[in-house]
């Protein structure tokens, strides 16, 4: 009996960290990245691989994380739960054993290892720099990072642009001046929606011991509410003057977005943020579908 029971509270901790929108993000940010380079031609296998790497990095964060959390008992202390189509539920996740997230970290490191030494030898050892980058930061995170002012907030979208990065990487094998200006003004943008996301936990994050310095803790919900929103409008009016260039169309969705984040800045951070999440993922589905039928 209780072989069986380990063996179904380990497939509870797998299927638990799969948090659909974060990763999606993560997903469409490596393909965003990956048509970008589209003019230099695709070889898919390679695209197909980062893109899995890409996976297997960012549910790695998740493992480490949830487990550190649990440890700490800050899941048992009332972690809110947000996300559309997320089976992370803190109240099923306050059921699991933390060891079994050691069990499946011990899965899924290797798995990130061996991905990352077949696109670095076909590609380059830059692509390791990015990957073992954001292995580091997974690692990191749920170890001390996320209790670190600014560099606790900006672990998640370091970990999309070095996804990002990586898509245009695989096909081009180079980092071009333009992929660096995108990344300017993505950051800002996803830094923007991590404050959103962090809001709701501000009274756990606060109360955690040692405290959780996020964006919300340190300013208040009021000021990194506006600082949230400020991070991402701003970037994407500067936007409209440069995605012309890349695809006349990409103007629409680009003016969906904004209205969405503007529409949700009255809303409470766990109802704007699907707004913010959802211009998001509608200017990278259009972009990618876009360059790629142009």
């Amino acid at each position: 009996m209780t072989e069986k029971k380990s063996a179904g509270y380990l497939g509870k901790a797998l299927l638990i960290e799969i948090r659909p929108i974060p990763m999606a993000m993560a997903i469409l940010a490596a393909l965003f990245g990956a048509v970008l380079g589209y003019a230099y031609g695709v070889k898919f296998s390679t695209l197909v691989i980062h893109v899995a790497n890409v996976a297997v990095i960012l549910y790695t964060s998740h493992l480490v994380d949830t487990y550190n959390d649990l440890n700490r008992t800050e899941y048992q202390r009332g972690y809110r739960r947000r996300w559309l189509l997320d089976s992370h539920d803190p109240s099923r996740v306050v059921t699991l054993n933390p060891r079994h997230y050691l069990y499946a970290m011990a899965c899924t490191y290797p798995v990130a290892l061996i991905l990352t030494a077949i696109l670095m030898n076909e590609t380059g050892s830059t692509y390791g720099l990015l990957a073992l980058t954001g292995l580091v930061l997974s690692a990191a995170y749920g170890c001390g990072l996320d209790r670190v002012l600014v560099l606790g907030d900006i672990a998640w979208e370091a970990g999309v642009i070095l996804a990002f990065v990586g898509g245009f990487y695989v096909i081009t094998q180079t980092i071009t001046p333009q992929i660096i200006v995108m990344v300017i003004l993505l950051m800002p943008i996803l830094f923007g929606a991590k404050i959103l996301d962090a809001e709701p936990d501000i009274d756990v994050d606060r109360e955690a011991t040692p405290r959780k310095n996020s964006i919300p803790v340190k300013l208040g919900l009021k000021n990194s509410h506006r600082l949230a929103y400020g991070a991402i409008i701003f970037p994407v009016i500067i936007l409209f003057f440069l995605v012309p260039a890349i695809n006349p169309t990409l103007i629409w969705p680009l003016l969906i977005a904004l209205l969405l984040v503007i529409a949700s800045y009255r809303y409470p951070a766990e109802k704007g943020v699907y707004f913010v999440a959802a211009g998001i993922m509608l200017f990278m589905c259009w972009s990618i579908l876009a360059i790629a039928l142009a």
